[in-house]
């Protein structure tokens, strides 16, 4: 079976009784993601970019997956909802396939159409991944 990228961390909280979510295989699955348009465009799951995170005690395993969704409209609805409270969530939407060699998915709210991809160790999005939007309140 293949690893997570981040597998260590993920054991980590397992091992402290946290629970890995149902996960699938994406089947060419469409993905929109909020991402920095810096220099270099990484995708980084939310406790990679702020570890300080991962220390608390609600920690949950989906914090070492990266944040989709499955449209457009469903991204740009949560990034309307968001960049008033956080400014970290991104400045651009990027949208890219996952296929099955690139990870497992967890199962699409019906209502934010929002989903989690935990990336294999081989996975790299910024190859497959392009920006097709920039909001302009960052």
């Amino acid at each position: 079976m293949e690893r997570f990228k981040y597998q260590a961390e993920i054991d980590a909280l397992i091992n402290k009784g946290k629970k890995m979510p149902d996960i699938f295989s994406p089947e060419n699955k469409e993905a929109y993601r909020f991402v920095f348009c810096r220099s270099v465009i990484n995708h980084l799951p939310v406790y990679i970019q702020q570890p300080q995170r991962a220390l608390k005690d609600k920690a949950v395993v989906e914090g070492y997956a990266l944040s989709c969704f499955e449209t457009k409209d469903a991204a740009d609805k949560m990034q309307q909802r968001l960049a008033a409270k956080f400014n970290a969530i991104g400045d651009s939407l990027c949208c890219g396939i996952i296929e099955n060699p690139d990870g497992m998915i967890t199962a699409a709210s019906p209502v934010s159409r929002h989903f989690e991809l935990f990336e294999f160790e081989d996975c790299d999005l910024s190859t497959k991944f392009k920006v097709i939007k920039t909001y302009g309140n960052f």
